[in-house]
């Protein structure tokens, strides 16, 4: 046997006006979203119909603060006020089905009937006075809804001008939504593009409009004033000054408005800030979908007649229309960034100077940006910081680490054998590199890891004896750590010591160190990730052009031999910012004790 559901109606206000949208601020959203459907389906009546929205404060018989919220829509009648308002859910602009009003449908922005509820947030009781253009009574309906989910409807003697008016008086706690500059605030923020006046009368001042120019994107200007119209009315908008703004426009889509870029790089973590409109009427200040996530470097006011938001105004269906929107907007940006290249270099130098991160993510996944702007792009370098145009004028060979690492232990080593690399360890620079082996193959771009680097190493034509027994020393030392030592000549001479070791045998010690300080089921786990079939091992190369290395060569004393290797060792390995073992950390400890105490026993030994 079926039965039906049991609502609590009072339950469901709460609901609906504390809990479905994210600030109280929203009823005057909801209000001007109504007033925008009036006007709208007015002017399916009446196309010459302009339309205005009039908000008025006062104070009530009571002395709390009372807001008159009047459109001169195409109202309701006493029917469609029992339907519409006496039913969550139902919404008039879903119900319209009059073939004068059918065409004006797509064009309402609300469409979920729930709307008029979010006012109960800051009145415990509302008020509407509405009469409808299309009745030839002259006399108003009221409509009397309180918070405890009572109504009443009433057919008044008084005659009104066509139109709705919503009175609300201030519950206890909500003042501040009723005083006269944070109402005016809202009023712009949510409806600076409506094409119809918005006027608020606070009693104290002349009534002023909230909305007097149309946004520059509907001006007729040349593009340089464009560009500084738009740019102006973003810092009113946004509160802060940006690098430039694109147009955006597609009718097709019902889009338009304009990219804003950002005068410094975003923190990654930072979410993107909007002003997203849908048929001029403000909708969200947040869309992470609304852009491609390269484009983190952009903000956006956009106005879209497609998109359709959800039912708490604050986000978007994710559909084709909002794929496609996001698409466009992307290729405007992108040709942006192309004729930036074609027309103003100088611009576009400062915008990579600002965001080069930006770039890169674009370039590295669009191979016709990439093979454009490739000689551009800023990268680190053991030549010092340059572009890759710059860089590969230098070389023969464009030579990359994939890590910062890597590249801090190899890089003056390599220049000083006449090899210079690219550090591709920052945020999308490896991705970059291995694009422009395809966009731009003349490049003869090559991915090299440490080890690769000892072929450059001179080989000692021939060693003396003392060198090549420290060799040894040193072999025997290390083969616990299952590291080789190799005898090579290299510069700068001041470097006794250079770890070689490959990126799979790199990530195998990082594992094994994690490893050691974990519990035996995890370190067991770990294990088995870090395994590295075929992985070549470490070697050291000591540099036999080094005073260090040739007088620890000449020592007598096996300790100091033993602690000196080891030292060297172990300081080579966190000059290359490698993961030190347990053991080797014991190592490090107990050679630096060592030689303490020799330093120690060869002063007292002086004292005596």
């Amino acid at each position: 046997m079926s039965q039906s559901f049991q609502i609590n109606l009072r339950g469901i206000i709460d609901l609906l006006a504390n809990h479905l949208s994210s600030s109280p601020c929203v009823f005057v959203r909801e209000l001007l979203q109504n007033a925008v459907d009036a006007i709208s389906a007015r002017r399916a009546l009446e196309p010459e119909h302009e339309g205005q929205v009039r908000v008025t404060l006062s104070v009530s018989d009571q002395g709390a603060p009372q807001l008159a919220f009047c459109d001169d829509g195409i109202g309701l009648t006493e029917e469609e006020t029992h339907r519409f308002l006496s039913t969550i859910g139902e919404s008039s602009k879903r119900g319209m089905v009059a073939e004068d009003l059918a065409a004006a449908r797509d064009d309402f922005i609300g469409q979920f009937g729930i709307g008029l509820l979010s006012c109960f947030v800051v009145s415990e009781e509302i008020l509407m006075v509405s009469r409808s253009a299309r009745s030839e009574d002259p006399r108003t309906i009221e409509w009397r809804g309180r918070q405890d989910g009572t109504y009443e409807i009433r057919r008044s003697e008084v005659e009104g001008p066509v139109g709705t008016t919503v009175y609300l008086s201030c519950r206890p706690g909500c003042a501040e939504w009723f005083r006269p500059r944070k109402l005016e605030e809202l009023l712009v923020h949510f409806g600076v593009l409506l094409p119809f006046p918005i006027t608020l009368d606070d009693g104290t001042t002349v009534p002023r409009v909230c909305n007097p120019d149309p946004p520059p994107w509907r001006l007729d200007l040349s593009p340089g004033a464009a560009r500084d119209a738009c740019l102006g009315f973003a810092q009113r908008l946004f509160g802060r000054t940006f690098f430039d703004a694109i147009p955006i426009r597609n009718e097709a889509l019902g889009l338009e408005g304009m990219a804003l870029v950002l005068p410094q790089s975003p923190r990654p973590q930072r979410k993107a800030e909007h002003r997203v409109y849908v048929r001029h009427m403000f909708v969200a200040d947040r869309s992470d979908n609304l852009l491609p996530d390269w484009a983190f470097f952009v903000s956006c006011i956009v106005d879209s007649k497609q998109l359709r938001p959800t039912a708490s105004r604050e986000s978007f269906y994710q559909d084709d229309q909002l794929d496609e929107a996001r698409a466009f907007i992307g290729d405007t940006i992108r040709e942006y960034l192309l004729e930036l290249e074609r027309s103003s270099p100088q611009r576009l130098q400062a915008f990579i100077d600002r965001h080069e991160r930006a770039l890169k993510a674009l370039a590295a996944q669009d191979a016709e940006l990439l093979a454009v702007f490739a000689d551009w792009l800023p990268f680190e370098t053991s030549l010092g910081p340059m572009t890759f145009g710059a860089f590969r004028q230098q070389v023969e060979r464009v030579r990359y680490v994939s890590t910062v690492d890597a590249f801090r232990q190899i890089s003056s080593v390599a220049a000083a054998q006449g090899l210079h690399v690219i550090n591709g360890g920052y945020a999308y620079d490896s991705e970059v590199l291995e694009a422009l082996r395809v966009a731009v193959p003349e490049a003869v771009v090559q991915r090299v890891e440490v080890h690769d680097i000892a072929g450059s190493l001179g080989d000692p034509e021939e060693a003396d004896d003392e060198i090549e027994q420290l060799a040894a020393t040193a072999g025997q030392l290390l083969a616990e750590f299952e590291c080789r030592v190799a005898l090579k000549r290299f510069v700068p001479h001041d470097v006794p010591a250079l770890y070689l070791v490959s990126e799979r045998t790199r990530f195998a010690r990082t594992v094994a160190q994690t490893a050691d300080e974990s519990d035996p089921l995890f370190a067991g786990l770990l294990g088995a990730i870090g395994a590295q079939p075929g992985a070549s091992p470490p070697t050291l190369c000591l540099n036999v052009d080094n005073p260090l290395v040739r007088r620890l060569s000449l020592v007598d004393d096996p300790q100091v031999v033993v602690s000196m290797v080891r030292i060297i060792y172990l300081q080579t390995l966190l000059m290359g910012r490698h993961p030190l073992s347990a053991d080797e950390m014991r190592q490090l400890t107990q050679g630096l004790q060592a030689l303490m105490d020799l330093a120690l026993r060869g002063h007292e030994q002086a004292m005596h």
